[in-house]
This record gives structure tokens, C-alpha cells and sequence, in this order.
């Protein structure tokens, strides 16, 4: 049991702290990249310490992860690929990270699944229908698809942004700015646009058209003088994600506004950057590790059952309420 329990807690950051490598260095090594001598043998005996022991055997023997550049840097996806060693050093299999099509392989081997994270409508759809073809089981992260031709993990994101944006609305707002980007070719983007539109629709309401700016509009360096300065403002913000509402956050006190008296602001994907903001921001948490541990348990379905076409694994979102949207404060559309 204590084994057990000390693998569980293997992490990206665990193998920074253990080896004294940086977390750069990490991603590198399960890429598969060059590493000095030094730096690999150091990681590699940090794995060994932390799994402790030998891990018994399972269908899943090594989960490739086509993740999309840069994405290492994004904190959900590393929180992703520590669920992902977590489930994996408990039943002996390897990670590896690749960058995309070219380095996914072309023939089904025993054990091995295919897990596709952050990229575009059209790189996903290649992707999976290269491994569909080829007869290899994967797994897309962080998505709700339209169809249950392919496997998936995620929330339901769509809903998550009807509630949050409905409960803004149910508060007396009714002028909610967003700001869009990539709605054309990133899934959960156009969900979360989607869940804006279904919140207002649901209680009867117009949306908000002109509180929805699109990237094409300018850059987002000009809210302050385009919005808070312009006469009528928004009295709320749903943005898609925790970056962009610190960001609104920002421009608003810039604007000598005050967070949530004269501005309500929700955020995506409740990082860890979002509990320590000044006004800690409200936020839709997402279970980004969840996502990698429940991944390899799709992928270890797939495989003792070849013949089984998909699986739709969908996980609980939250809400998390913080002093960015406090329901103590006067709010709404007498602001």
C-alpha cells in the first residue's frame, strides 16, 4: 500500500525537484530528444527512486503523446501528462511525447495507444484518422466531440461555460463581454462560445453581440481605450481562459475599475495562477490530471476489447467561486 501510494505521487515536478534537472529538460527526455549524458542518467535514477519498486504488468505498455508545440508550457497539459506517469508506473508502461503526425506510427504493436492533446479541428481530425486507419487505439484529451466515432476524455465544455456565463446573468448582468480567438479551429473554443449563446437563449434573452470580439477585431491591447473609456461598458467578463481573465483583470484597474464592484470577472481552467490573483479569480476548474489517469484506463478498454469502436469519457467541471465574482458585492446592471 505505501509503494503504491508513493507512485501515485510521481510528477513532472517531482523529477525536477528529485534530479535537480529543469522542467525544460523533463519534457526533452520524454520526447525523446537529446539530452547531455549527465542530465538523462540523472532523470533516470530519479524515476527509478520515486517508482520504488518494480510495477506489475497491464495492456498499456506505452502511451505516445501527441502534444501541440509549446504545449509544455501551458500548466494543464503538464498536469495532464502527471496523471498520465501516474497511471502508467502503476501498471509498467512509458510515456513519450511526439510532435504529430510524422512521428505517430503506422502499424498497431501490442500495448501501445496514442493519446492527441491541444491541437486544431484539422490536426486532430488528421491524426485520428491516420491511427483509426492504421488500427491503433488513442484517445482525444480535453474534448467533447460531436460524434462517437473516436475515443475521448474531457468535460463538457460547452455546458460548463452555460452555467457560468447563466449564473453572471442570473446576478443581473446582462452586458457580459468575450473575446474569441481561433473559434474556427479550436474545439473547445467554439464550445465555450456555444455554452455564452445557450446561457442568454435558455432564459430568453439577446446575446450580447456587441460585448463579442473576435481576434480580427484588434489586439487585445486595446480593450482598455476601446471599452472601459468608451461610454457604455460591459459589467461582466466570461473569458476562456484563466491567462486571458487576469489579463481583463489588469485593464480594468488600468481603467481605474475595481474587480468585482464594477467588473465580474470568470475565468477557465482554475490554474494555479488564478487561486493567487488580487482579487482571486473565479473560475471553471478542470481536471487536467484526471484527464491523463482516466486516459490510460480508456486505452487499457480499448485494447481488451479490439473490436469495441469508442469510448466518451466525460468528467465533472466546477465552478469555483472566488472574489473576482463575490456575490456579496453590489453587482449588475446599475453599475
Amino acid at each position: 500500500m505505501g509503494t503504491e501510494s508513493r507512485r501515485r505521487k510521481v510528477t513532472v515536478e517531482d523529477l525536477v525537484g528529485h534530479s535537480g534537472v529543469s522542467r525544460s529538460s523533463v519534457f526533452r527526455y520524454f520526447q525523446g530528444k537529446p539530452l547531455r549524458p549527465a542530465l538523462r542518467e540523472a532523470l533516470e535514477t530519479a524515476i527509478s527512486h520515486l517508482e520504488g519498486v518494480t510495477p506489475r504488468s497491464g495492456f498499456v505498455q506505452e502511451v505516445l503523446v501527441s502534444m501541440t508545440p509549446g504545449g509544455a508550457r501551458f500548466e494543464g497539459f503538464a498536469q495532464v501528462v502527471d496523471g498520465l506517469m501516474e497511471r502508467l508506473s502503476q501498471v509498467g508502461g512509458k510515456v513519450r511525447l511526439v510532435a504529430g503526425a510524422a512521428d505517430l506510427p503506422r502499424a498497431a504493436s501490442p500495448g501501445v495507444g496514442v493519446l492527441i492533446l491541444g491541437k486544431n479541428c484539422s490536426e486532430e481530425e488528421s491524426e485520428a484518422s491516420q491511427l483509426e486507419a492504421a488500427g491503433i487505439p488513442f484517445v482525444l484529451i480535453n474534448r467533447l466531440l460531436p460524434h462517437t466515432r473516436w475515443s475521448s476524455v474531457g468535460i463538457d465544455n460547452r455546458r460548463a461555460a452555460a452555467e457560468a456565463v447563466g449564473g453572471l446573468i442570473d446576478r443581473g448582468h446582462r452586458r457580459i463581454g468575450l473575446w474569441t480567438e481561433g473559434e474556427a479551429v479550436n474545439r473547445n473554443v467554439a464550445d465555450k462560445v456555444l455554452g455564452f449563446r445557450d446561457a442568454f437563449q435558455k432564459r430568453g434573452l439577446a446575446v450580447p453581440e456587441d460585448w463579442l470580439f473576435h481576434r480580427a477585431d484588434g489586439e487585445f491591447q486595446d480593450l482598455q481605450g476601446r471599452l472601459w473609456n468608451n461610454g457604455e461598458r460591459p459589467t461582466a467578463w466570461f473569458a476562456l481562459d484563466d491567462d486571458f481573465a487576469l489579463q481583463v483583470m489588469k485593464q480594468a484597474r488600468n481603467a481605474g475599475l475595481k474587480v468585482p464592484q464594477d467588473l465580474a470577472v470568470i475565468g477557465f481552467n482554475d490554474l494555479e495562477s488564478s487561486h493567487y490573483s488580487s482579487p482571486s479569480l473565479t473560475s471553471i476548474h478542470v481536471p487536467f490530471r484526471r484527464f491523463g489517469t482516466d486516459a490510460v484506463e480508456v486505452l487499457e478498454a480499448l485494447m481488451r476489447d479490439p473490436g469495441r469502436q469508442s469510448i466518451q469519457w466525460i468528467l465533472k467541471h466546477q465552478l469555483i467561486e472566488r472574489e473576482s465574482t463575490d456575490s456579496s458585492q453590489k453587482q449588475g446592471e446599475s453599475l
